[in-house]
Formats: C-alpha cells, sequence, structure tokens
C-alpha cells in the first residue's frame, strides 16, 4: 500500500456526507466497520486488481480473466449462461473456466480528443 494509497481512503472517509470532517482531516474519525470495510474494498481494486469471478459483470461486458492453467489474460465475455472468447466466440469448458476477472484497462496511448 502506498502513502498516495492511503491518502485516498482517508480522504473519502473524512469527506462522507454525514460526517462533520474539517477541512484540514481530524487525526481521528468515527466510521463503522461496515463502512471502512466498503471503502477500503473499493480502493484495493487499486492496488491487486484481479477479482474473484463471481463478481464479474455478467451483462456481456468484456473483461480480462485468467483462465485455469493459464497465466496470460484472455478477454472474454459472458453470453447465454456461460463465459465465452471475446476473440473468436469460443465457449469456455467448466475445466477451462475463468478464476479471476480484471477490468480492461484504459488504452494508455490513446490521444485526447481533438489532438490529431
Amino acid at each position: 500500500m502506498t502513502e498516495e494509497w492511503i491518502c485516498r481512503v482517508v480522504r473519502e472517509i473524512a469527506e462522507m456526507d454525514d460526517r462533520d470532517s474539517s477541512a484540514d482531516w481530524p487525526e481521528a474519525m468515527l466510521v463503522t466497520a461496515h463502512e471502512l470495510t466498503e471503502i477500503i474494498s473499493r480502493h484495493a481494486k487499486e492496488i491487486d486488481p484481479w477479482q474473484p469471478m463471481a463478481s464479474a459483470p455478467k451483462d456481456g461486458t468484456v473483461v480480462l480473466a485468467l483462465l485455469e492453467g493459464s497465466d496470460i489474460p484472455h478477454p472474454v465475455r459472458w453470453v447465454d449462461g456461460l463465459w465465452q472468447s471475446s476473440w473468436d466466440s469460443h465457449r469456455l469448458s467448466c475445466w477451462d473456466g475463468p478464476r479471476s476477472w480484471m477490468a480492461i484497462p484504459p488504452e494508455q496511448n490513446q490521444l485526447p480528443k481533438g489532438e490529431d
């Protein structure tokens, strides 16, 4: 965990709507265990983007997945109750099935609109 990551978590806690946190963030803030768990869970994705398959979107969104026996991410999507490759629409069998997923990262070399 980086200092910057910890700062973002603390800032989100300090800026919660129902808290009276001062602008300079007090040293101690009252937060329930449930609230803290939710906030840390959201920010933990920044540290390890791989998520359990049970949390993967099942609306046809393409995600990167690690398949059984492979350490190379594959683009897959959920279609008609099964995971399939988004390259060739090959349906993945249960023994090939994805074991974890992450969102496809944004393109790093894409120019902002209007800067051709």
